[in-house]
């Protein structure tokens, strides 16, 4: 069986409630299938999973949880696509025996699409059409480009359990702890579906805001939040804005997107749980 080195995620106890979350059809997705859970990441010798069936998305059908104690193969809960194998959901690389073709299903099971950011000795970036086949390249992670927030937020991990800094206005000499990662997480939740808006920029480049296309600009009120893992920022950065009409805005600086939120006292509500 063939090895490849991945980082996965230990998952722990704690669970975001998610509210006002929705799919494309406006239908409340399902708390379990987009559940967050108190995580770590480590370094693992992974065995990929092979598998007898790919996957037609488009044709694929549910199948009764009565039924699923001991199927094997894919599946669709609501909008996600699973694998189950006896009975059991998998995780990480699975890989046609046939074909070849390979897959990725993250910490929850769900098959990712579109562009996926994964860990393995590095951060790269990877591809995967619209029926989860990987196009079999590693990418840089400059090559990064989630089309939505919630493909973002698919893709990171923020454990409850990690301490979190509050950088007020860009001064890091003005570094205070922030206290509920919940309350963040829950905010960008609500705008799973929204479209991300990207500035043209060279990967590295120091920016901490998505200024040209966004029509923000320095000097608003923001925070930027962080956490670290020994020593490592373990995530990227979540940074949040506010404008003179009071409009609230989170970006990237790591990958150089943004959006505007629907929840227009955002920056003010998170603003809350930063120790003076």
């Amino acid at each position: 069986m063939r090895k490849f080195i991945l980082i996965i995620c230990i998952t722990g106890a704690m669970i975001i409630t998610l509210t006002g979350c929705r799919d494309a059809n406006n239908s409340a997705m399902s708390h379990e299938a987009m559940k967050h859970t108190d995580v770590k990441q480590k370094i693992y010798t992974f065995d990929i999973q092979m598998i007898k069936s790919d996957v037609n998305v488009e044709a694929l059908a549910s199948v009764s949880d009565e039924s699923l104690d001991n199927y094997t193969g894919w599946t669709k809960e609501e909008i996600y696509t699973y694998y189950y194998i006896n009975g059991i959901k998998q995780t990480g690389w699975l890989k046609h025996e046939d074909t070849g073709n390979m897959y990725f299903l993250n910490h929850n099971g769900i098959m990712r699409t579109g562009w996926v950011a994964i860990w393995g000795n590095t951060l790269n970036a990877y591809f995967f059409n619209e029926n989860g086949i990987w196009d079999g390249v590693e990418h840089p992670i400059s090559a990064y480009k989630p089309e939505t927030l919630g493909a973002f937020l698919l893709d990171h991990y923020y454990p409850f359990s990690a301490n979190y800094d509050a950088i007020i206005g860009n001064n890091f000499n003005n570094i205070r702890k922030f206290t509920n990662i919940e309350v963040a997480l829950n905010i960008l939740i609500k705008d799973f579906n929204a479209i991300l808006i990207y500035d043209e920029v060279s990967y590295g480049e120091a920016c901490f805001v998505v200024e040209v296309n966004l029509d923000i600009h320095r000097g608003m009120d923001d925070i930027f939040i962080r956490t670290h893992n020994n020593g490592k920022l373990a995530a990227p950065g979540l940074h949040f804005s506010k404008n003179n009409n009071g409009d609230s805005f989170f970006h990237s600086p790591f990958y150089f997107f943004g959006v505007k939120l629907s929840t227009p006292d955002a920056y003010d509500e998170i603003y809350k749980y930063i120790d003076n």
